[in-house]
């Protein structure tokens, strides 16, 4: 009688099931990185929108400081911009590697929500509302 791994147990359990096998660790890390990015980017928005209190200028301030924000970081503080760019990095690398931990549809729209409703929340109770023109 032959022993059979812990390995090929589990993909004949996959295989019966009907389950695809996991995708590679470089589509993970990449699709993490994204999902995190667009996580960000909700929780600026929900700041700008209630910062704002106007659509167009939420919007245009939500872009702006996501894309211009990094930017300026890089040219005034490069070490501090590298350090939080390695370490956000090292955590999606930490995160793709889990394997308990699926990125699904649901799990994304709800982090997406929470993050937007939480920005919000903490913009209402300690920001006052601005003016977001640019003159």
């Amino acid at each position: 009688m032959t022993d059979i791994s812990e390995e090929s147990r589990s993909q004949d359990r996959a295989s019966a099931t009907g389950i695809a096998p996991a995708t590679s660790i470089r589509a993970r890390f990449f699709l993490l990185a994204v999902a995190g990015a667009a996580v960000a980017g909700a929780a600026i928005l929900g700041y700008s929108s209630l910062y704002c209190r106007e659509l167009v200028g939420a919007v245009f301030w939500a872009f702006f400081i996501g894309v211009g924000g990094p930017a300026v970081a890089a040219t005034d503080s490069p070490g501090l911009f590298w350090m939080v760019l390695l370490a956000y990095v090292a955590v999606v690398f930490i995160g793709s590697r889990q394997t308990r931990f699926r990125l699904t549809w649901s799990r994304f729209a709800l982090a997406i929500v929470a993050s937007y409703i939480a920005a919000a929340l903490i913009t209402w109770i300690f920001v006052s509302p601005g003016v977001c023109n640019l003159a």
